[in-house]
């Protein structure tokens, strides 16, 4: 069975921790990959197949709507699940028309 390859980006460690564990025990197939901010999703993205992003906005060195910006670049895009504690409208369709496929 094929693996699904998830990048969690997110500068929490204790949170990046918990989703994958979270994950891991749901979905026996998943491969996730910790990082902490948007450059390093690039640098993955560039040398691996990913299927799934879930992105934090607020990171450190690239936020998330730059991480989107250059990803809609890419031809090997994968899907992006923007999840972030912003719950205005604003914020929301802002990323949704950045090229998120969902928003938590």
């Amino acid at each position: 069975m094929k693996k699904i390859k998830v990048i969690i980006a997110d500068d929490h460690l204790v949170f990046r921790l918990g989703l994958e564990g979270v994950l891991v025990r749901i979905f026996k197939t998943i491969d996730c990959f910790q990082v902490g901010n948007g450059a390093e999703v690039i640098k993955i993205v560039e040398e691996q197949m990913i299927d799934l992003i879930i992105l934090d906005l607020e990171m450190p060195e690239q936020n998330g709507y730059a991480t989107l910006e250059k990803l809609n670049k890419m031809t090997n895009r994968p899907k992006v699940i923007v999840m972030s504690f912003h719950d205005d409208v604003f914020t929301v369709l802002k990323c949704v028309t950045s090229g998120a496929h969902g928003y938590l």
